[in-house]
Order: C-alpha cells, then structure tokens, then sequence
C-alpha cells in the first residue's frame, strides 16, 4: 500500500511537469499571428503575487500592464515573438509574473529587429516607446557599444519597449538561425536556433522545440511561449504493469519512462529551473555517452546512477521516475552521425542493459492511457513491448508474488 501512496503522486508530479508548459494551449501557425485578449485583469493577477516590500505591487502592476501593451502593438504588427529566460522559467512554475522580477524577457527572430526599428521611429503611444539598438545587426554584444544620448542604456537586447515614466521594460531578445560560435555548418544537420546563455555564450537548440510557437496565459495575458512539448513514454515494470493490471504493480519500488535521448537537453533546461518545492530533475552528466558502462557517477551532484539518464525525484523520500533513454539507431552497428534518416527502429536496454532494437511502429504513435488513473503516454504496442522484453508470460502472470508479508519470486 505505501508504494501506491509514495510513486503514484511521485507519477503524477512528473506528468504535471512534462505537461506544464504545453497543456491549455493552442497550437498557431506562426505567420499569421493573432490573439483575442478579451477582458483581461490584471488585476486579479496582482492579487494572487505575494509581495515583500512596499515596491513591490506598483513594479509588479507596471510591468504586467507593459507586457500587456507589448501584446497588443505585437498584434497590430504582426510581430512573431514569445517568452524567454526568467519570464519563461516564471511561466513553468507560476504561469505568472516571478514576484521578484525586475523586467520581462522575450525574444524574436534576429532579423525580425528591422521590422522594430521602422516601428520605433512613430510615436505610437504618450505612454511607451520602443528603443532599438542602432547596432543591433551585430552579432555579440561585447562587440556593440552604447549610445546614452539616445536613451540606449543596453547592449545585449536588440530593443526594449519602455514605460517612458518610470522606465520598466520589456527585454526583446536575439534569437538567430544558425550558430554564430560556428565557423562553417554542417551538411544534413538538423535546424538549430541559437541564443545567449546566462553567461552570454552561445547556446543552441532544435527548432522543433520553439517552433511552432503555442499561446499561453501569463498572469491572465495571452502571450507566445515557445512549444518545448518532451514526449515520453511508459517502459520496463511500469509497463508491464500497465498491461497486467491497468496500473502499478504492488511490489514496484519505482516508476521507468522512456525519452528519445536527443530530448534530454530539454530535462537539462528543466533541471536548472526551480520547478517544484518538492520534486527535482537530476541529469546524469555524461548522459551523451551511448553506453552506460562508459558512465561516472557524480556522488556530489547527487547523481548516484549511470544507467537513467535523468531521474525525476521527491526531495525528502528520494522515491523517483527512472527516464531511460531510446536511440534512433542501433549503438553495435550504427554511427548516430552518419544518420540521414529516421530509422525505422527504436533502440533500448534490455533487462541486462544489452541493446534491444524493436519496430518504431510498436512505439509511434504514441497513445492516452489510464495508469492507476493518472493520464500518462503509452506506446502504441505496450503487449508486443512487454512480450519481447520479459516473455510472453509477462502480459498475464506476475513474477512476484507476496509469502508471509515478503515479496518473493513467482517461480
């Protein structure tokens, strides 16, 4: 009974974040951009933001009012835009403005800044205006420089909108298409966006991940997040759990789910973001490494297992979500940089962490299933999956069965 009451909510946790980003949204083509914003309160927004000092409600108040400006000369625009950094991270554990947070950050298209700087020149509003940065077309800000006499106190935005009263503001952020640490690109090399870390260095990522861009609630305002949507699925005893019993299996001492491996980066992303007073993301550090026994494990980051490669876990009972990894290519007999296409097999540990490649179809497309009655992915084929990985028997007959209050084998 306590494993239900200990891994089921520790599931639930990790459905909530995997789903938190991208659950209660439309999907939008991103060329034509248009948002009903209805009657939006932000005032009710502000009522739900703790404050600390006596600052804080007017800072707050300021700048959801110049977010929700922006949202509007967007539209008008037909600007392409969405949340980024501390907005975005605010977004995934509130779905609102961070009570702490000094401004708002977005991001756009580096070469969308041209559209902003013909827009800064007309006295839109006796209220805001939008400042570009003259250099904006150079790439790095340690190469830019700034221009005080124009009110250009920045260098690493491209432009801010700005309250002209008490000067909050909305960071509007580079995002370029291509590398610019890179010297010469790669053939047959998946599109990549890139922007700064908070180091500013450069830091890429797939443009499936942000595009296409996905509307959300931000305090009550509509605006464009990136689509950042990691797929998972159920494997190994949750699996057969599921299959046997529609649920978890009485004796299981933790819950498995699989990832494709090149979505790792995402949980990665997860992990350096404070998501939860109670659950953390821990990603084995050398989780690019394809095989496990090439692995170290990383005691002082809390990081005690090698096979995984990340683990989703409750702070004080450290009960966890094992997430294994599945390749697009099989490691014994194929080189993941050589792959022009996708293959049509899927590539997994077996129960002796041996490579197991079976039928993509048996994964993809991926369903709605009712685990314990939390909604969790499955793969298209969980009986065939489970048949092949611990034999035919496994679909019906447990192999554990409960002796004089121990579990023992089902011999």
């Amino acid at each position: 009974m306590r494993c239900y009451q200990v891994l089921l909510p520790i599931l639930f946790g990790l459905i909530l974040v995997m789903a938190l980003i991208f659950n209660n949204y439309e999907e939008h083509s991103f060329f034509h951009i248009k948002i009903n914003h209805g009657n939006i309160s932000i005032e009710q927004a502000l009522q739900k933001l703790p404050t600390c000092t006596q600052d804080d409600g007017p800072r707050q108040r300021a700048l959801l009012y110049a977010l929700q400006q922006w949202t509007y000369f967007a539209q008008q625009h037909n600007i392409r835009y969405w949340i980024a950094y501390k907005t975005l991270v605010s977004y995934v554990q509130h779905h609102s403005l961070s009570p702490h947070d000094l401004d708002i950050d977005l991001f756009i298209m580096a070469q969308d800044t041209s559209q902003l700087a013909e827009l800064s020149q007309f006295n839109f509003s006796s209220i805001y205006e939008l400042k570009v940065h003259p250099q904006w077309f150079i790439v790095g800000e340690t190469k830019c420089s700034y221009f005080y006499s124009e009110g250009i106190n920045f260098v690493a935005p491209n432009a801010r909108f700005i309250n002209r009263k008490d000067h909050i503001h909305v960071d509007i952020w580079p995002m370029y298409d291509y590398d610019p640490s890179e010297t010469r690109m790669e053939k047959n090399r998946k599109p990549m966006l890139t922007e700064y870390d908070e180091y500013y260095n450069w830091k890429s990522s797939p443009q499936e991940w942000t595009f296409p861009l996905q509307e959300c609630l931000f305090s009550g305002i509509k605006v464009w997040s990136e689509q950042y949507n990691p797929q998972y699925w159920i494997t190994f005893g949750t699996l057969v759990g599921y299959v046997q019993r529609r649920g978890l299996l009485p004796h299981d001492l933790d819950v498995d789910v699989i990832m494709m491996s090149d979505d790792t980066p995402q949980l990665i992303k997860l992990s350096q973001s404070n998501i939860s007073s109670d659950y953390e993301i821990k990603v084995q550090p050398q989780w690019y490494i394809v095989n496990e026994t090439h692995r170290s494990y990383f005691r002082e980051q809390g990081v005690n297992f090698i096979a995984p490669n990340a683990r989703f876990i409750h702070r004080e009972t450290r009960q966890r979500v094992d997430i294994f990894p599945a390749y697009d290519f099989n490691p014994l007999y194929a080189n993941k940089s050589i792959e022009n296409k996708q293959s049509e097999n899927l590539t997994i540990y077996d129960l002796r962490y041996r490579w197991l490649s079976y039928p993509r179809n048996w994964t993809y497309p991926l369903k709605t299933c009712y685990f314990s009655d939390i909604k969790v992915l499955c793969p298209s084929e969980p009986e065939k999956l489970v048949a092949t990985i611990y034999g035919i028997d496994a679909i019906t007959k447990s192999d554990t069965k409960c002796v004089n209050g121990r579990w023992v084998r089902n011999v």
